[in-house]
């Protein structure tokens, strides 16, 4: 028998693990590591040069203030609501616009109100200070309102800040009104066209 000498069995012995462990395709991908640690954060960076102003818009044609008063306590034939804001000024040039909001309907009606959706008129009076009431019924008699039966009273003042020469301010906001289709009736197209809540 012959004897293999150890210094030829080694290469022979490589040689066929090679060609028997690799392969022409890739094997799978491993499992990536885990992230290392973050590393400390750097120092701020120099501020940035301020942006241009922007160019200024026009100026508008109306003050338009609005207040709101509670009037679920409200009782009686009539309701005197002082209005500090109403003032002389205001009568003469403003357009002073009211509506109340029943208890019963989430319906917000244009003062005058009329007995079609409450069971009574409104009839307003203005005057320096005070916005007045009368409720009547549909002949025009007193009728006495039970507390809770109105909730709400909106008031919006429209001052124009520039009137044509010879113009009244009221009617120069009224027409405006008109050649937008604003029904001032409607409570929600006046509030849309001047962007109020």
């Amino acid at each position: 028998m012959k004897k293999i000498h150890f210094r030829t069995l080694i290469p022979l012995l490589s040689l066929c693990l090679f060609t028997m462990g690799c392969s022409p395709e890739d094997g799978r991908d491993g499992i990536d590591g885990r992230d290392g640690i973050n590393g400390a954060p750097g120092e701020a960076g120099p501020p940035g040069a301020d942006g241009r102003d922007g160019t200024n818009g026009t100026d508008g044609t109306v003050n338009v203030r609005t207040f709101t008063y509670d009037l679920s306590n409200v009782s009686g034939s009539f309701h005197d609501h002082t209005i500090a804001e109403i003032t002389a000024e205001v009568i003469a040039i403003a357009v002073v616009l009211g509506y109340v909001r029943p208890c019963s309907t989430n319906d917000v009606l244009q003062l005058h109100a009329v007995s079609s959706i409450l069971r009574f008129n409104i009839a307003v009076w203005i005057t320096t200070g005070f916005y007045s009431m009368d409720f009547v019924d549909d002949s025009g008699n007193r009728f006495d309102i039970l507390a809770g039966e109105l909730n709400r009273l909106r008031i919006v003042i429209i001052e124009s800040t520039t009137t044509p020469t010879g113009k009244n301010g009221k009617s120069t906001i009224l027409e405006e009104l008109k050649s937008a289709e604003v029904d001032v009736s409607n409570y929600y197209q006046v509030m849309d066209y001047y962007d109020l809540d």
